[in-house]
């Protein structure tokens, strides 16, 4: 796994500094002091080894932490539909990529939306249709065909996770055409920057559920994930605006001549 941050400047560097000294276990108020609330809740959940073992490079984009020439390749395949998304397609596409850079969220979920629109998520219709699966049911509803739209909006999981949005944000989500759903989340005729930042943030925490869940851990509670969403638009807005004011101060240094 990989942290979205920590909340504290610990100085945590091996994973044995996360555990009681001379015992096999985590040390809880450490990690859910340092980590926020959905990596302490992954962390506490990892299986923790019998024996003492040293702790090793990993890499970060194979389950497995270990480097794949596949595992490369796709990550690569990934960046480059990312960071190119006006070369040979549409000036839709341009526009898409304009108003998901508008939004105010956190990068890695910016890049978790673009990938929902260039249908690079690995839902099981997805890799059905690429033959990498032979069936495409949804693992957690057992609905026969697990489509992007199902799992981060039909499928009952996410919906639990829906509720918990409107209690807390009061977000009502526009009825949604499926052939064309991840535009028009950032159309703003449909839904605001405000809703679109939350929507696209809680589909994020519901994708991340649904993986930990594939991969043999807990999914995540509905509510502390949305609660971690509203944490998370907050954040950043402060980061953007501190960055605001160090770049305008900046400004301000450059044309001071005293």
């Amino acid at each position: 796994m990989k942290p979205l941050g920590r909340m504290t400047d610990d100085p945590v560097q091996l994973v044995a500094d996360l555990m009681l000294q001379n015992t096999n276990q985590w040390d809880v108020e450490k990690v859910q002091r340092i980590f926020f609330p959905l990596d302490a809740a992954a962390i506490l959940n990892m299986p923790r080894p019998r024996t003492e073992q040293d702790d090793f490079w990993a890499w970060a984009w194979d389950r497995t932490g270990i480097f794949t020439v596949r595992s490369a390749y796709r990550e690569l395949i990934q960046r480059c539909g990312l960071s190119e998304p006006a070369t040979g397609s549409s000036t839709g596409d341009e526009a898409t990529w304009k108003a998901l850079w508008r939004l105010r969220i956190m990068p890695k979920i910016r890049v978790f939306w673009w990938r929902v629109v260039k249908n690079l998520l690995p839902c099981a219709a997805e890799l059905r249709r690429s033959h990498m699966k032979e069936i495409s049911n949804c693992p957690l509803c057992g609905n026969d065909n697990e489509t992007k739209f199902h799992a981060l909006v039909e499928c009952e999981h996410a919906k639990l996770f829906w509720s918990a949005a409107q209690d807390l944000f009061d977000l009502k989500m526009p009825r949604l055409n499926p052939a064309t759903w991840s535009r028009d989340v950032l159309d703003a005729d449909i839904m605001s920057k405000r809703e679109a930042a939350i929507a696209v943030s809680v589909m994020w925490t519901i994708w991340g559920s649904r993986n930990s869940y594939n991969h043999g851990d807990v999914k995540y509670q509905p509510l502390s994930s949305v609660e971690l969403v509203d944490e998370l638009i907050n954040l950043w807005r402060f980061q953007l605006r501190r960055t605001h004011r160090l770049w305008f101060r900046s400004g301000l240094d450059l044309l001071w001549d005293g």
